[in-house]
């Protein structure tokens, strides 16, 4: 990925006709003085931390709006101001945390960000009236990874219905499988899967595949009312007793 920033290279600098210098700059040298630039080759390799946040979405709390919050304009044509609501999915919401990306701008790279949602149902859902995937609003509604069969319902565009058949539970989140289509490319994130490497002791250049799997069957989460909005996931309870967002460390990737 090519970055913000300066790229220079077979640097001349000339007065008039007089050479004054001319260097490809790959060597450094003692005409160079570095402020804030570096010699690189055609790519540059550096580690940053990554990290897969988990959280339990329930319709409890804050969270009891997910069932209501939702919404399709889908009768443009007739009612242009009516909309129908539908409801989020509830489970184990798990975000990608890249610190190696600055932002979430998704159409400038797609696949990858800052911080973007995993969705457990990734394959692209068509919306049966346009022929089209439908946008990451509607997509994203069974992210969450879970025991239970996400829910079906029916959407419309300009009165005409689109049925979505709701589809079976993932309990397994694998960072190794595929969770991103280049079909829908924008919402969500891939997993860091086989991209996390581990270049070894300084000098031996060693690299090994990193995986993180979580399997809900082997999490018990009790759900109950809370003061505060939280999702509660974690291996250290809080001083109040209640659980906190569970955050997964990664080993750094080579870029």
């Amino acid at each position: 990925m090519a970055e913000a920033g300066l790229f220079v290279d077979d640097v001349t600098v000339k007065a008039g006709s007089e050479t004054v210098l001319s260097d490809g700059a790959e060597e450094g040298g003692p005409a160079w003085t570095f402020d804030g630039f570096s010699i690189v080759g055609a790519t540059t390799n550096e580690l940053y931390d990554n990290y897969y946040i988990a959280g339990h979405r329930s319709y409890v709390s804050y969270d009891k709006y997910l069932t209501t919050g939702p919404y399709n304009f889908g009768f443009l044509n007739t009612k242009p101001d009516y909309a129908e609501h539908y409801k989020y999915g509830h489970g184990l919401l798990i975000s990608y945390w890249d610190t190696s990306v600055n932002d979430n701008n998704t159409n400038v790279h797609p696949g990858t960000g800052r911080n973007l949602i995993i969705d457990a149902n990734p394959a692209p859902i068509t919306n049966i009236v346009t022929g089209a995937p439908w946008r990451a609003r509607i997509q994203m509604y069974d992210a969450p990874f879970s025991l239970h069969k996400a829910d079906s319902m029916t959407l419309h565009t300009n009165g005409k219905p689109s049925y979505i058949r709701g589809q079976a539970a993932k309990p397994l989140f694998d960072d190794t499988k595929k969770y991103w289509y280049a079909e829908l490319p924008q919402p969500r994130s891939e997993a860091a899967g086989s991209r996390c490497q581990d270049p070894g002791p300084e000098g031996e250049g060693n690299r090994h595949e990193g995986q993180v799997q979580l399997d809900l069957h082997q999490i018990v989460v009790t759900e109950r009312p809370v003061r505060a909005p939280e999702r509660s996931l974690s291996h250290r309870p809080g001083g109040d007793g209640r659980r906190r967002p569970a955050a997964v460390p990664l080993r750094g990737r080579s870029r």
